[in-house]
């Protein structure tokens, strides 16, 4: 185990007053989706919270519900097709996980 992953699984697990916590599980879910997004074959140098879909990695709306398929898969979340298209940034899709995650964790 590489000791920075156990970090980002302790802060995830454990709550912390302080906001650590949210920091950890935004920086996990943002490698995640570089994940995604680099098995889909975007070159990881154009992967940036600030990249735009549309401009910066050069995507149209097929590739953008392709990789909604395979986010919604490796995060195991629900993205309505208006709201794909909504996402124009990278971090939009973060902002939209981290939501969805903890409507989630509240209701179930």
């Amino acid at each position: 185990f590489e000791r920075a992953n156990i970090t980002e699984k302790f802060f995830l697990y454990n709550h912390r007053p302080n906001g650590r916590n949210k920091i950890a599980v935004m920086n996990n879910i943002e490698e995640r989706l570089k994940k995604v997004l680099m098995e889909y074959g975007i070159e990881q140098e154009k992967v940036s919270k600030d990249s735009d879909y549309y401009f910066d990695l050069n995507l149209d709306m097929l590739d953008l519900l392709r990789i909604a398929g395979k986010i919604r898969k490796e995060f195991r979340v629900s993205i309505p097709d208006n709201e794909i298209f909504r996402m124009e940034r990278i971090s939009d899709t973060i902002y939209f996980i981290e939501q969805k995650s903890k409507f989630t964790k509240a209701y179930c």
